[in-house]
């Protein structure tokens, strides 16, 4: 027969659901971070892997659809359930300090851009070799609302996507990519690193409520047993 754990008092419940609320918000949160650096093509000009993005709109979206399930779930759970979800929350947490971890690493590696480094890759878009890197060239800069390494005269011939208005080729961008890599782009890698952190320390605190309240329970329950 199956046993059940259910949390002790009503003001218990509420705060564990607003924590879920909360992670759930969380997971998110990631999810629109890491969308938000694929959208930027930066990996295809950069050396700089998307992996993280990626990754965190995976447990992301895994870690939301868990918290608003739960959220929306029945209180009263049986043990193997509790188990279950314990077992899939301590992989997401594993997966998401992971995550954490290499975003950390790849906002370094983007803080340590350098002008040269973005100058030898738009050599490489005017050499005309890799056309799929000039289309991710155009890509990044329209998103990034950025022109050439350190400015428009790093290019022989200016792209349209150097231009707010490509059509007419009317107000160019004046903000060179590796600043706008240092100010923009870092920056959100380094925030998409913190909020899947966030996130992990969020979850362990709320297995150890669990924990806590399901072993309270069943110490409570045997001490109320007849013998």
């Amino acid at each position: 027969m199956c046993r059940y754990f259910e949390l002790p008092t009503w003001d218990e419940a509420l705060l564990l659901i607003l924590f879920k609320f909360i992670g759930a918000a969380l997971s998110c949160a990631s999810v629109a971070w890491g969308a938000n650096l694929i959208a930027v093509h930066y990996e295809d000009v950069l050396a700089v892997g998307r992996g993280p993005a990626i990754m965190s709109i995976i447990v992301g979206v895994c870690a939301a659809l868990l918290h608003w399930c739960e959220c929306l779930s029945d209180m009263k759970k049986s043990s193997f359930v509790m188990n279950f979800v314990g077992s899939i929350l301590l992989l997401l947490v594993i997966a998401e300090f992971t995550i954490g971890g290499f975003a950390f690493k790849y906002s370094n590696q983007l803080e340590d851009v350098t002008i040269e480094q973005f100058q030898s890759k738009i050599k490489e878009v005017e050499d005309g070799k890799m056309p799929e890197l000039k289309e991710n060239m155009d890509n990044f800069q329209i998103k990034m609302q950025c022109c050439g390494a350190f400015n428009a005269s790093d290019w022989l011939q200016i792209p349209d996507s150097c231009f707010a208005d490509q059509k007419q080729r009317k107000d160019i961008y004046t903000e060179g990519c590796v600043h706008a890599i240092k100010i923009v782009l870092a920056p959100t890698m380094e925030q998409l690193a913190i909020f899947v952190t966030a996130l992990a320390c969020l979850q362990i605190f709320i297995m150890l409520i669990f924990i806590v309240n399901y072993v309270r329970y069943h110490y409570e329950r045997a001490e109320y047993e007849p013998v």
